[in-house]
C-alpha cells in the first residue's frame, strides 16, 4: 500500500529516495496506458494548469490494486479546459465522444464544461470546475470513497479510513440509486455503500455527516501523501475555501447530532444576528409587522 511505502521511506535518508522512486514509478505505470510516451508532458500540464486525477486511477494508486483502469478522470480549474482538451485530442489522438456533453448529475452544479474522449477501449473524461480550484468537484462526488484525487507528486483521500476499509457513505448529491444513473463506487463492486452512519453502531462524533468541513483544515479522516515535492498538493489545499457536508440530517439513531434523538440539540436562529443599529431597526420593523404584540430581535453584543 502507498502509505506503507512512504512511511517506510521516511525512516532514514537511505530509504527516502527508494520509496519516492517506487511511488513515481507506480504513478507512471497507472497513467502510461492512457498517455504512452507523453507521461512527462502530462505531469507538466497538470502542474502548470492545476489539474488533478480522480476516480479509479487515484484509488488504484492509493491501494496498490492491480486491476488496470480503463478510465482516466481529469478535473481542471476554471479556464484550463481548452488547453487540456487540445492535448488529449491533438497529442494523445483521442476522439471526443460528441454524444456525451454533460457530466453526471451529481456534478452539474459545480462543473462548467465536460468532455469524454475515446481511443480504443480507453476513455478520458475532462471536467472543468466553476471555481479557481477543483475541490468543489471532488466534494460533490457521489460517495466518500470517490473523494480522492492526486497530482503527479501526491494523493489525498478525504475519508481514507472508510475507503481503505471498503466503506462508502452516500453524499447528499446523490438523487437516484438506479443502476446506470451514478458513477464511481455506486456502480462498481468492492465497497459497501451506506446511506447513513448507522453502520458505526456508535455515536458518529467528529465523523458525523452533518458537520461542515473545510478543505484547508484537513481532519482526522483525511490522508495526504506526497512523494515528489516538485508537484506539491498541500499548498492548493491550504488556500482553498471549499466547505462541504455529506448530509443535512444524520440517520444514525445514537448520534448526538441527530435531532430526532437529541431534543436538546442547539439550533441556529432563523434570522442572522444584527450587526448595527440600522439593521436592528429594520429587523424590529419586520417583526412588528408579523408579530405586533411581541417584538424580539437578536442584538449584537458590540452594539451595547
Amino acid at each position: 500500500m502507498l502509505s506503507d511505502i512512504l512511511a517506510w521511506s521516511s525512516t532514514s535518508r537511505w530509504t527516502r529516495p527508494v520509496g519516492q522512486s517506487i511511488a513515481m514509478r507506480r504513478f507512471t505505470q497507472i497513467i502510461h496506458p492512457f498517455v504512452g510516451d507523453y507521461t512527462a508532458e502530462l505531469r507538466h500540464m497538470m502542474y502548470s494548469w492545476g489539474a488533478v486525477i480522480t476516480g479509479s486511477c487515484a484509488l488504484q494508486m492509493l491501494t496498490g490494486g492491480r486491476d488496470a483502469s480503463r478510465n482516466l478522470n481529469l478535473v481542471v480549474p476554471m479556464g484550463s479546459f481548452e488547453v487540456l482538451e487540445e492535448f488529449i485530442v491533438n497529442t494523445l489522438n483521442y476522439c471526443r465522444v460528441e454524444a456525451v456533453t454533460n457530466s453526471n448529475y451529481a456534478f452539474r452544479a459545480v462543473v462548467r464544461s465536460f468532455g469524454k474522449y475515446r481511443r480504443g477501449r480507453l476513455r478520458i473524461t475532462l471536467c472543468e470546475a466553476l471555481a479557481d480550484d477543483v475541490f468543489d468537484v471532488i466534494t460533490s462526488s457521489p460517495t466518500t470513497a470517490d473523494m480522492i484525487f492526486m497530482t503527479p507528486g501526491g494523493i489525498v483521500a478525504l475519508y481514507a479510513e472508510w475507503t481503505l476499509n471498503g466503506v462508502a457513505l452516500l453524499n447528499q448529491t446523490v438523487a437516484s440509486c438506479i443502476p446506470g444513473k451514478n458513477v464511481g463506487c455506486m456502480e462498481n463492486d468492492g465497497h459497501n455503500v451506506y446511506d447513513t452512519t448507522a453502520f458505526l453502531n456508535e455515536p458518529c462524533g467528529a465523523v458525523c455527516p452533518t458537520l461542515w468541513r473545510n478543505m484547508a483544515d484537513g481532519g482526522a479522516q483525511s490522508l495526504v501523501l506526497e512523494w515528489d515535492l516538485r508537484y506539491p498538493i498541500r499548498p492548493s489545499m491550504a488556500h482553498s475555501n471549499t466547505t462541504w457536508r455529506l448530509s443535512e440530517h444524520c440517520g444514525n439513531a445514537v448520534c448526538h447530532f441527530n435531532p430526532s434523538t437529541n431534543v436538546r440539540l442547539a439550533r441556529l436562529p432563523p434570522v442572522s444576528p444584527v450587526t448595527d443599529h440600522m439593521s436592528a431597526k429594520e429587523q424590529e420593523a419586520r417583526l412588528r409587522h408579523h408579530h405586533p404584540v411581541c417584538v424580539m430581535f437578536a442584538w449584537s453584543p458590540h452594539l451595547c
